[in-house]
């Protein structure tokens, strides 16, 4: 799998040892050719004397027949190394981090979710990421707004299924990554309910929370039909960039627990 190699260069040494696999005569030359390099220059990014430009990389990704996914992160990769300003080589190690660990994940299996599909387990497995996290019902029912019994029950069925667990030194970590999608076979109306009670907190939180405790904003546009799969791919880029400011990312202990929710859909009726 191509979304354990941790830089660039490695991930094309795979790359090239599967063609191999195929055609044992299949030379680094031939692979350079292949990829509409002179053998040289091939050779000397293998070595690690040069690096790709980041337009040779995109190229170099689209003739190595990669998947979306694949050539975001081949992409990453590259400009970790290559990129001339250190915020944005920072910026592309976070979001190969995040694209491997996408790739790893698995659907949570269906049963599973149906045991953690209220609302307040999501929020719970984000409480361990927290600073003062305390691994007491009572803080955690305060924190959440739920009761002791949901606060009890609800963490010991984290810890039991493997999402949450204790490292070696006794801290509390969220310990399984997983997604959940109807793709998977969970509940499409547990998924639906839990989305419907986030859009109730949202609105919510628009009257009772400040503009400076929460990040609220609308846009109504007109568009053609074919536009609706860019309209997806920017939003998943959006929602990748907000991970980025994960703890589990950024490295630094959170403060509260927050959630995300994009909704972009029609307004006008069928004609």
């Amino acid at each position: 799998m191509l979304f354990n190699y941790k830089d660039y260069r490695s991930l094309l040494r795979a790359c090239f040892e599967s063609r191999t696999l195929d055609n044992p005569d299949y030379s680094l030359r031939a692979f350079a050719q292949d990829l509409d390099l002179t053998h040289a220059a091939f050779s000397q990014v293998f070595k690690g004397v040069r690096n790709f430009s980041e337009e040779t990389a995109l190229a170099i990704a689209d003739k190595l027949g990669l998947s979306p996914e694949e050539k975001k992160y081949f992409h990453a990769l590259v400009l970790a190394e290559t990129s001339k300003l250190p915020a944005e080589r920072s910026d592309n190690v976070t979001k190969a981090e995040q694209l491997r660990e996408r790739a790893n994940m698995t659907h949570l299996d269906p049963e599973v979710f149906r045991a953690i599909s209220e609302w307040y387990y999501l929020p719970m497995m984000g409480l361990v990421s927290l600073a003062d996290f305390r691994p007491d019902p009572a803080w955690i029912a305060q924190r959440l707004g739920i009761t002791l019994d949901e606060a009890r029950g609800g963490f010991e069925k984290l810890r039991k299924v493997g999402i949450v667990k204790q490292d070696p030194k006794g801290v509390w970590r969220q310990d399984m990554k997983y997604m959940i999608s109807p793709e998977g076979g969970v509940d499409i109306e547990k998924l639906r309910a839990q989305f419907r009670t986030y859009l109730a907190m949202a609105s919510d939180a628009i009257v009772n929370q400040s503009s400076e405790e929460r990040v609220s904003g609308s846009e109504t546009i007109s568009l053609p039909k074919r536009n609706l799969e860019k309209a997806r791919q920017y939003t998943e880029e959006y929602f990748l960039r907000m991970s980025s400011l994960d703890t589990v990312h950024c490295h630094i202990p959170g403060d509260e627990v927050y959630h995300l929710q994009v909704h972009f859909f029609r307004i006008t009726n069928k004609v």
